[in-house]
């Protein structure tokens, strides 16, 4: 017999931020040129220059002005929108994009982008229906910081718009936005077309399917992985003579970095 370890992670459907969930890229591949989406599973990202790397809190992806372009057709949402993104930007001088849709779209434009505005201060904003969420950048203004990992998360919805830094809320202003998702096409790294991508490592991001609560942001900070969930399986297959395992074999074909134990 031989016995075949796995290691398997996925979703944990049972978190109650899962049921939420428009689509979720940890970026833990750490090799290929694809991005797996463990939220729903169909938005799959194409890497298009960023490099996989490892740092501190483990495997991301190194964007200079690279991109992950993602065919979001079909992206649904409900009343309102959270976007969480761990990003380690090495620039802050810069006035860069650290993800958004396509600018070309109707109705709307650039929907749910984050940008690094790196001109006289280092700040985030959100980008919405084409324009910052009020009208002004100030508006949404967070604080970024260079060289250091921080999770950036803004919330949405027709009538207010939050931003919080690492779990704390720093923006909360009215809004008269229309919400929608980017149902088009969506990047990590640059907005669909851009030229402007950020300068550093992007972590995750999550899309979410509604406005987060102060008290979800703050326990996902606090828990960044509470979503997924690594494990490992020891597999049994029986031989049928000593060497030789017979193939096709259904349970060899599933197995994806199994190893022999």
């Amino acid at each position: 017999m031989i016995k075949l370890q796995r290691h398997v992670s996925g979703l944990r459907r049972q978190d109650p931020l899962a049921r939420t969930l428009a689509a979720y890229w940890p970026i833990w591949e750490g090799a290929g040129s694809r991005v797996a989406d463990v939220g729903r599973g169909k938005f799959r990202g194409i890497i298009s220059g960023p490099t996989w790397t490892t740092y501190q809190r483990g495997i991301a992806l190194d964007f200079t002005n690279d991109i992950v372009e993602i065919d979001t057709t079909g992206l649904t949402i409900g009343s309102g929108m959270t976007i969480c993104a761990w990003v380690f930007p090495r620039n802050i001088n810069d006035s860069t994009w650290l993800c958004g849709g396509d600018p070309s779209a109707e109705p709307g434009e650039n929907d749910f982008a984050i940008r690094l505005n790196g001109s006289g201060n280092a700040e985030w904003n959100l980008w919405h229906n084409g324009n910052f969420t009020t009208g002004t950048a100030a508006d949404t203004d967070m604080p970024a910081i260079q060289d250091v990992c921080q999770m950036v998360t803004y919330s949405l919805t027709a009538t207010r718009c939050k931003g919080y830094f690492d779990g704390v809320k720093l923006v909360d202003v009215a809004t008269t936005d229309v919400i929608r998702p980017p149902d088009i096409a969506y990047a990590i790294g640059n907005f669909v077309g851009g030229s402007s991508g950020i300068d550093g490592l992007i972590d995750q991001l999550i899309l979410f399917g509604e406005a987060l609560t102060d008290s979800e942001v703050a326990t996902l900070a606090a828990n960044p992985y509470r979503l997924i969930t690594p494990a490992s399986q020891t597999l049994a297959v029986t031989v049928a003579a000593a060497g030789f395992v017979p193939y096709p074999n259904p349970l060899l074909d599933s197995m994806t970095g199994g190893m022999l134990v």
